[in-house]
Formats: structure tokens, sequence, C-alpha cells
């Protein structure tokens, strides 16, 4: 249950004691969302003093950070440090402009407010406006309570700073309004201490400084008045079995558990049913808020590579390059959020929740200057922004959330929920991605050499993605469970995703040799897919299994160079395939030659095998090998080597004695023929001359560099 996570999440943090009253605000508060930081821009602090007889001040005004350019662009940068002291969090739903929640003498103001509009008066036209916005949130502040007297007082100054201020220039006003009150009690005091954390100076020159444990603890106190508002009643905490004052899981930073819900809940949404579905204890509600607030931290989107393949056809190239071009704009947002847990809940030492602690707030204050983050960055895996900590030692598991929707409407769509993730799973997941992305683009370039420097970037970061991988091999239906299989150390089967790669390169059949660089690029990822599958099973699920087909190197070396006897002894539907397309390959380049002052752009496979734009039918394949043999009988300028008669031979024998077999298998007859065809002559630049001046291969007939 994901609620309970959070809560565990919470309870670990807050328990450890490693984490002080002003970094605890900072986390639970809205300081950090960038939806807020603007509204530090204007901060309006009004002195209250603790006597009715004296008037209020309104301090000048403050923006709390500094502006920043970065690429010609502005952007406000909030001192975390002032901000913590006034804290407040927006409404993820509702009108903004009403009051809502429970607040701590905080307030977001927003334009409307300022300026007003067509029917009613803003702050700069009157103080009455200034009292009607008060007196609505004073109703649900914590702490602070105003004589009506004060409260005119209050709206008055207010009114009268801004209405002579140079703020109505802004074209679009953001501000906070912040009611403090010094004293013993109070949740602020007046010293001169020339303090970095003080939220303004008075005119006597002191300096108004928060009280960080009594604002924390008001402000728990706001969170857990919002639960009360949907139910409160005597009785057990759902989650430790605490007897006492429980509340419903209503709460602002998580917005998964709105009473509008009707589903899963039994509460219908009737949210006077809500505390009878979840009830929290005091503490369980604090360790709640906690923990969705760092959930919340942690939530990114998914990557637009891996969105487009979740969102297009599997099974067709064609489709799947139509897909491509829709704009990601155009197809549904998935989030998705990643957060650390204890093994153990109960009797944790403390060394380990120090660490623990410190591991959390590691993945939080992600740096991109900070050295170790290469290794630490775990995007190629979970496909969205995740850094683990430092030393992700085993004794912690990752929860890994995927899910899409309005979370503003509480419209949320989970869409996987992957528990007791090993770290050392995930980075060894990583290194596999790596590793087999560079042989992938190099495999890519020796059969593709004009393939663009563009195209190598974009396809080494899919390449590197396991979500892509998985999505683009078997379906975006089937990505999240095998992610989780992979990252639980479960082996996965290749079965679907040959079966898709075949689909994917019959569909290209039709536009050959149009299509060739698009069925080389399909096998170049089948071949890398099938080196993560292989060692995603042996080096995470440690599975015994070797591959049924041998490495493709070692095929082609038989095929082309080993013993004729070797090629009529196979027996397995993906190395006789294999075998068929490298033979096909080899034989095309001579039909092209005899073949090129005959006929414009020659080519075997098209001009003898696919016809008229077929399918690669399986029966097509023995005509195709009897035409190795037959044609340069009929056609004077075809020659071919001796050995590639009596291999195609081979091959035909061998195609026979295990055509039942093939029939059954087609999808991997089929992957490995195009495999062959492609990877044959693979290395055939090696062979050429090399200018010693620029190191470019020569051509033999024009004994020139090969340009670029």
């Amino acid at each position: 249950m994901l609620i309970e996570d959070l809560i565990r999440l919470g309870r670990a943090l807050l328990d450890s004691g490693e984490l002080e009253p002003h970094k605890i605000l900072k986390l639970i508060s809205g300081v950090d969302d960038d939806r807020v930081k603007n509204f530090y821009r204007n901060v309006v602090v009004v002195d209250i003093p603790a006597d009715d007889s004296q008037s209020p001040s309104v301090l000048t005004h403050q923006q709390f950070g500094e502006i920043e350019e970065s690429d010609g662009k502005e952007d406000f940068k909030v001192d975390d440090k002032k901000a913590v002291g006034i804290p407040f969090v927006l409404p993820s739903g509702g009108n903004p402009i009403h009051p809502q929640g429970r607040y701590l003498a905080a307030y977001p103001i927003y334009d409307a407010h300022f300026r007003g509009d067509d029917k009613t008066e803003g702050f700069v036209d009157s103080a009455a406006a200034v009292k009607k916005f008060l007196s609505g949130r004073l109703e649900r502040t914590i702490g602070l309570a105003l004589s009506e007297s004060m409260l005119d007082r209050v709206a008055s100054a207010v009114h009268r700073s801004l209405a002579e201020s140079n703020l109505v220039e802004l074209k679009k006003f953001l501000g906070v309004l912040v009611l403090a009150r010094c004293g013993p009690d109070s949740f602020y005091h007046k010293e001169r201490s020339h303090s970095n954390v003080n939220i303004g100076i008075c005119d006597d020159d002191s300096e108004i400084i928060p009280d960080f444990p009594k604002i924390l603890e008001g402000y728990w106190n706001t969170k857990i008045e919002e639960g009360k508002e949907i139910g409160v009643k005597t009785g057990k905490c759902a989650f430790t079995g605490a007897a006492g004052e429980v509340y419903a899981p209503y709460c602002k930073a998580w917005a998964w558990a709105l009473p509008t819900w009707t589903c899963p809940l039994p509460l219908g949404g009737e949210e006077s049913m809500m505390i009878e579905s979840v009830a929290l204890s005091a503490e369980s509600y604090k360790a709640l808020t906690l923990g969705a607030s760092i959930f919340n931290r942690l939530t990114e989107r998914v990557s637009h590579l891996v969105i487009h393949e979740i969102f297009s056809p599997v099974d067709d190239r064609i489709a799947k390059n139509e897909a491509q071009r829709r704009k990601i704009s155009d197809l549904p947002t998935i989030y998705g959020s990643g957060f650390l847990l204890p093994l153990k809940d109960d009797s944790v030492p403390t060394d380990d929740l120090s660490d623990f602690v410190i591991g959390v707030q590691n993945m939080i204050g992600k740096s991109d200057s900070d050295p170790t983050m290469a290794d630490r960055h775990m995007k190629s895996v979970t496909g969205f922004d995740l850094v683990l900590p430092e030393d992700p030692h085993d004794d912690y598991r990752l929860t890994l959330v995927y899910f899409s929707g309005d979370i503003g409407k509480g419209d949320i769509h989970l869409r996987a929920y992957i528990q007791d993730v090993v770290p050392s799973v995930m980075r060894t997941l990583r290194h596999i991605g790596d590793d087999e992305s560079k042989n992938a683009i190099g495999l890519l370039l020796d059969l593709s050499p004009k393939t663009s420097e563009k195209q190598q970037a974009y396809l080494g970061k899919c390449y590197e993605s396991i979500p892509y991988l998985l999505a683009r091999a078997y379906g975006g239906s089937y990505l999240w469970s095998l992610l989780e299989a992979a990252l639980h150390r479960r082996a996965l089967v290749p079965d679907r995703a040959v079966y898709n790669s075949a689909r994917r390169m019959q569909s290209l059949a039709h536009s050959w040799p149009d299509s060739r660089f698009e069925l080389v690029e399909e096998v170049c990822f089948h071949l890398s897919f099938q080196r993560v599958l292989n060692r995603i099973n042996q080096e995470i699920a440690h599975t015994k299994e070797d591959s049924p087909v041998r490495p493709w190197k070692d095929m082609l070396d038989s095929i082309e160079n080993g013993p004729v006897e070797s090629i009529n002894e196979l027996n397995d539907p993906a190395e006789i395939g294999f075998a068929c397309g490298a033979l096909f390959k080899r034989f095309s380049r001579n039909y092209y030659r005899a073949m090129q002052n005959a006929k414009a752009e020659p080519d075997f496979l098209a001009d003898r095998v696919l016809t008229f734009g077929t399918d690669l039918r399986i029966d097509a394949i023995p005509k195709g090998l009897s035409s190795i043999v037959e044609l340069p009988k009929r056609i004077k300028n075809l020659k071919i080597p001796g050995d590639l008669v009596e291999r195609t031979g081979a091959v035909i024998n061998a195609f026979e004695r295990a055509k039942d077999t093939i029939r059954k298998d087609k999808d991997s007859f089929l992957v490995s023929f195009w495999s062959g065809y492609a990877l044959q002559g693979f290395d055939r630049k090696s062979k050429r001359r090399v200018c010693p001046h620029c190191g470019k291969p020569i051509h033999a007939e024009q004994n020139q560099p090969v340009q670029a």
C-alpha cells in the first residue's frame, strides 16, 4: 500500500532525530516548489504588536531571493533560509483566490487580490479588500488571533503601504503577506543579531527572527487540522495501532487521498466515510505529510523517448515511424518517483538511520557538479531522473512508482508500483545498458557508416535506456511488469521480443531497398537487446542457461570459412535463417556487378525474392537459394566463387531437412535471416587499404581515400 510506504519513509526520518526543524520545514513547505518561488519576490511583513493599544507597522517590501539569468532567461532563486520562516503551501485544487486549508499567518497573494477586477476591489484600492482577505484566512490560522480593532489597523496599514509602493507597476503581482507577532509564546522574536534567517528589520533596527521549533509545531497543527476537516474520531491508527484521536488521511501534501475518489477506497465519495477507511494518529499523519512531500520532490516526468515507445505500435515499423512523429504534448504525461526505505522498521540502529537520512537528502539535493553523479544517475534504468545516494548499500530498498493523470484533481492512474528494489541491481542494470549502447552504436556504424552524429546520439540514448528497450521489444503494455521482473532479479523470456522484431522487419520488406537503413537499425536493435537480455538473465537473475544461438560472429565465420559439412548439419531455425541471409547478401554483390549495366540499381532481394513488394515469405527462401546456383548459368557476366555454390547447396539441404521446424519457429528464422543479411561483410572496410595521411580507407579502383 503506497500510503503505508510514505508513512514508513516519513517516520524513519522523524525518528532519526537527524533533521533539524528548519530542514523539516523546508521539506514539507513549498519553498522548493517552482509554482511557489515567484511569491517570494514580494514579501510583505506586518509587525503585529502584542499590545492592542499599539499600532502595527508594515516593514519595507522584501525579496527573499535573487534574480539570476541563464541563456538570456530570468529565473528567481529563493533564499530558503529566510523562506522557511514563513511556510505556506499553494492549494493544489479548487479556487486559490478563496481561503483553503489551514495557515500559519503566511498567506499567498495573487494578482486578483492585489489589483482586484471589475467586480471587486484590490489591496491597492481599499483597506476593506485587505480586511476581507484577512478575515477569511484568520479563521483558518493556527496560533494567531486579532481583535476587530487590530484587524482594521492592519488592513489600513497594508493598504496604505501597497498603494504608495511602486509594486503597482508590475505586470503580474505574486507575493506573501505575513502577520508576525513577536513574543515568548509566539512564532517570532526580536533581537539585534544580524541573522541571515530574519524575515525583516523593524524601524528600531531590531530583526524579526523565526523560532523554528515553534513554527514546526504550529505547522504540524495546521496539517492535522486539515485532516480534521474531513474526519476525526477516537479509535486506533490503521498503521501503528496506537489508540487515541485519529484523523482522516486527507492531506494537502498527498493529493492522491482526495475525498472525491469513489474507487478503490470503500467511501464511495462520501467525505464522512473517509476516516472509516483509513484513520491516522497524529504521528502517522506527520509522517505521511513528510513522506508525501519527499515523494513529490522526487517525482519527475518519464523521458519522452520512453513515452513515445509506450504509445507506438510494437509490431509495425512503418506505423511506428508515423506514431513517433507525434508531439510529446499530444501523448499522456507519465510521471515517475523513486524513494528510499529502510529494510526494517523496528529497532533500526541509530547509525543506520543517520545514514538513511543522509541517503534521502542525497537523492533530493542532487547536483550536476557532483563528481559522483555519473555513477549514481539512474535515468537509463528508471526512465526518469533519479539519483541514488552516494553509498546506497543493500540495507535499503527503493520503491518506484509510475502514474499519470491530473494530480491536482486526484485523477490518478497508477501504472506501476515496484517495491523492494535493491540498489546494486539498479546499478548493474545501468552498466549493462551503458555497455550495450556503445556496442550497438559501434555495430550500426559498421553496417551503416553514413549514420549521422545526430542519429548516433539519439539512438545511443535509446539503446542505453532499459525501459525503452523493454517497451520497444515487448510493447508498452508489458513494460512495467518486465521492468519489475528485471529489478527483482527474475529471468526474461525472449519469445515475444523475437516475434515483434520479426513483424517489424517484415513490415519494412515491402519497401526494400529504400528501407535498408531502418532494417539495419532493426537488426542492431535486435542483436543489442538479445545481449542485454542475456546479461540480465545471467548477471542479475543468475540463470545458468546459455543462449540457444551462437554469437553472430562465430556463426558468420562458420558459414563463410568453416567446413561445408558443418553447414549441412545445421538444424536450428535461427542458425539456418542466419546462414540464408548471409549467403543472399554475399551473392547480391556479384549480382549487382553483373547487372549494373543492364538495369538501374539492381538488387537481388528486390528483383528475385521480394517481387512486387511482398513480404519475405518462408517459401521464397528455397527459390532464392536455388537462384544463387542457377542464375550464373543464365546470366553471362554473373560469376561466383565455387565455394559459394557449395555452401548454398549445404544450406538448401539443411533448410529442406528442417522446413517443418522452421515453419513452426518462423519468427526466429526471419529475424535471423535479416541479421545474417545485414551482418555479412560487416568488416569488409577493414580489409581495404588505408591512406597513410588521413587514415581513410582507399578504393582499390581509384586509389583515393573514401569521402565521408
